[in-house]
């Protein structure tokens, strides 16, 4: 495949050969297909475990991402025999860790996300919706933003996905002296897309907010991926950024009134 490029406009440059359509279709049909499996394997458990665990947010999501993560690390081995060059960020970082980085823009995203999903209520004075009513529910809550979202979800999108779709389309997007791989930002696109039901729930500004920071935190996961070479710092970001708004929400959920029903 001949490789082409943009001239430079407005800062503007496309490096390395065209964007094709069908593998950003692959790894979008792999993603589906893994969160979709995830979740069916997650609510046949707790149906036979007991029926009314499905209705409870941490244990479903705890059994869905820990799929998630088994099915992303099976398929990063198949891929492998077909993509032998692909990178998917399982080692640890060569040079700096970015750890200390990722945890400090994961709290500043926290916020972000924060004024997103409860900007309304907060305008208002009103605490935001309590997660869970009982206090195992919140700690499972808690424990499940820590310990398993970030692990589980980064392997599958910043590395299953993103390993296949830039060994498979290796072109670069430059804006100035930023560069991100152009895998990398459709990838974002469609990690933000995986959270579009909140159309079906949200009021739509709110919703519309969410997946415009989705977005943004995707390529930010992709940048220090590219850094690092490596997943950790992403994992450590997606954690934290988790974990600190549901902490927020919590605290708010105690110190503010509620609105009136």
């Amino acid at each position: 495949m001949e490789a082409t490029s943009t001239p430079e406009s407005a800062g503007f440059s496309w490096e390395g050969p065209k964007l094709r359509l069908w593998p950003v279709l692959l790894v979008a049909a792999i993603g589906v297909s893994i969160v979709l499996a995830s979740f069916a394997a997650a609510n046949a458990i707790l149906l036979r475990i007991d029926p009314g665990l499905t209705r409870r947010f941490w244990p479903l999501l705890s059994i869905a991402e820990l799929s998630e993560l088994s099915l992303a690390l099976v398929g990063i081995v198949i891929a492998r025999r077909f993509l032998p060059n692909a990178d998917f960020g399982l080692r640890w970082p060569r040079g700096k860790t970015l750890a200390g980085k990722a945890i400090v823009w994961g709290i500043t995203f926290a916020v972000i996300m924060l004024l997103v999903d409860y900007g309304p209520r907060l305008v208002h004075g009103w605490a935001p919706d309590p997660l869970d009513q009982r206090a195992v529910d919140v700690a499972g809550r808690l424990a499940f933003d820590l310990l398993l979202v970030g692990i589980c979800e980064e392997t599958l999108f910043r590395g299953l996905l993103l390993g296949i779709l830039e060994a498979m389309s290796p072109s670069r997007l430059r804006f100035g002296t930023f560069s991100i791989s152009t895998a990398g930002v459709t990838i974002a696109l469609l990690f933000a897309l995986a959270h579009a039901s909140s159309f079906a729930t949200e009021a739509w500004p709110v919703a519309l907010g969410q997946q415009i920071y989705a977005f943004g935190i995707g390529v930010f996961y992709v940048w220090m991926r590219e850094r690092s070479r490596s997943l950790l710092a992403p994992i450590l970001l997606h954690s934290v950024s988790d974990f600190m708004e549901d902490a927020l929400v919590c605290a708010l959920a105690i110190l503010l009134p509620h609105a009136p029903h």
